[in-house]
């Protein structure tokens, strides 16, 4: 899982393919730039 900026969470591989359809990478719940927080390994 990584966690945004604004601390939501998402699996890497859906985050990836969301931010890669978008125009601008955001989050897709509160559309806060997008930039990853943390990150579990």
């Amino acid at each position: 899982l990584v966690w945004g900026a604004c601390t939501h969470p998402f699996h890497l591989h859906c985050i990836v393919k969301w931010t890669g359809t978008q125009n601008r990478a955001h989050c897709p719940l509160c559309r806060r730039d997008w930039q990853i927080q943390t990150e579990t390994q």
